[in-house]
């Protein structure tokens, strides 16, 4: 980088002359703040496969636990009846 460089700003349109030390520190922030984003992003993303994961989870006991009264239910039906017949 030469000794003085220029920094167009994105709001006002102005070119800027800066050294390296205000111009390095410039990329330190907008790399900063865009890891940040980044980081918030994936924390997100990571958020929502957890909270999918636990309802699949909570999805598959409902169903488990169904299939098994369902499967009592048809052996008390069964023993019912034979204690009837008897």
């Amino acid at each position: 980088m030469t000794k003085n460089a220029t920094v167009k700003c994105p709001n006002c349109k102005e070119v800027f002359k800066v050294d390296d030390s205000v111009y390095s520190n410039i990329v330190k922030q907008v790399r900063d703040q865009q890891f940040q984003e980044e980081v918030f992003n994936r924390l997100a993303i990571a958020e929502n496969e957890k909270t999918s994961a636990v309802e699949i989870a909570e999805q598959k006991l409902i169903n488990n636990y169904q299939q098994q009264l369902a499967d009592k239910q048809r052996k008390i039906e069964v023993m019912t009846i034979s204690n009837n017949e008897s």
